[in-house]
């Protein structure tokens, strides 16, 4: 097999102008990708990628110009050459990359913001005909004591030409950590909901936040375990339609006690549970109580930066306008894309 490779490369070797001579006599041919901690990555047509020790190298050679340096100092200069390398030498290469890539030495800015997108998708035909549509987006900022959320989400369900569900939700969520496990937080949410006759309903809260644990990925930018409890003040404004024409809003102000609960837990790789709970009861009105609860199950789909969700969604009022109901239950099965 080891001959056939290098028959190989020689053959290709007029096409690929890259060649690396190992001390052991090999010679492949190919393309010099990158050089970096001792190591000499080459990429062939016949053998793919090629991870090889430098020491075992005896000769270089490129036929087109690369950067080049002599050390692992990200702040020496890099030359501008067409690597011609000879091992017993008084040359010194260390670090080699193409231009255009990323240079080896420096390692890639962190990444604090990460993005999701998400799409379920339900329907039904025979006895009962039913279509249902969720949307769900969200923007994250995570740096050092830092934690911004943007988020919204629609969905949408009819039932035998009958709409069954009819919600829209955004909103943005800022906490900043003041030690390891304290911080405050402010929090801004707005939701429709026609099935509940809440025709709009602004709420703006702020508190205290207490984490039990909490745990970061390696990058530090996206939580892997945590167990965090809220609790604050919070004024809530809700417009409700009197009637299901639509007519005679009604407007409601409550000031509330805010309080929440995140809980996410690494099953194993690319797997994790997700529990987020939201209890917003009136200070003004002992019988008013709004109320959110979301569980899902996340795991890595086929294909690299999706994932699929199941969870279900519960979205309660205590004491909706009219004859509406006070809980809205929704299962889903989601597919979130992230970036």
């Amino acid at each position: 097999m080891r001959k056939f490779l290098l028959l190989m490369g020689a053959a290709a070797g007029f096409l690929l102008a890259d060649t690396v001579e190992m001390k052991n006599g090999d010679r492949i041919t190919g393309k010099i990708v990158k050089i970096h901690a001792g190591v000499v990555v080459l990429t062939t047509d016949y053998a793919g990628d090629l991870s090889i020790k430098q020491e075992n190298v005896l000769r270089m050679t490129t036929d087109e110009e690369i950067l080049a340096r002599a050390s692992t100092n990200k702040t020496d200069a890099v030359v501008v050459t067409k690597l011609n390398y000879t091992a017993g030498t008084n040359q010194t290469v260390t670090t080699v990359f193409r231009t255009g890539d990323q240079d080896p030495d420096v390692p890639p800015p962190p990444k604090y913001w990460t993005h999701s997108i998400g799409l379920n998708l339900t329907g039904k035909s025979g006895n009962t005909e039913a279509f249902g549509l969720g949307l769900v987006g969200d923007a994250v900022y995570a740096r050092d004591r830092v934690l911004l959320k943007l988020y919204g989400r629609y969905d949408y369900e009819k039932v035998d030409g009958v709409l069954n569900t009819k919600i829209l939700n955004f909103g943005v969520d800022y906490e900043r950590r003041f030690a390891e496990q304290h911080g405050w937080y402010l929090r801004d949410d707005n939701v429709q909901n026609e099935m509940q006759n809440v025709q709009w309903r602004s709420y703006a809260a702020g508190g205290y936040s207490y984490y039990l644990w909490r745990r970061m990925d390696e990058t530090g930018a996206a939580v892997q375990d945590v167990l965090r409890l809220r609790v604050g003040l919070g004024y809530a404004y809700d417009l409700y339609y009197r009637d299901e024409l639509g007519n005679e809003d009604v407007d409601v102000e409550n000031t509330s006690i805010d309080t929440g609960l995140w809980f996410r837990q690494k099953l194993w790789q690319g797997a994790f549970w997700n529990t987020e709970i939201t209890l917003e009861p009136s200070v003004n009105d002992t019988e008013y109580v709004y109320g959110r609860h979301e569980s899902r199950l996340e795991f890595q789909y086929l294909f690299k930066g999706v994932k699929q969700e199941l969870g279900i969604l519960n979205e309660y009022l205590s004491k909706p306008e009219g004859d509406a109901r006070n809980l809205d239950t929704i299962w889903f099965i989601r597919l979130r894309a992230i970036w």
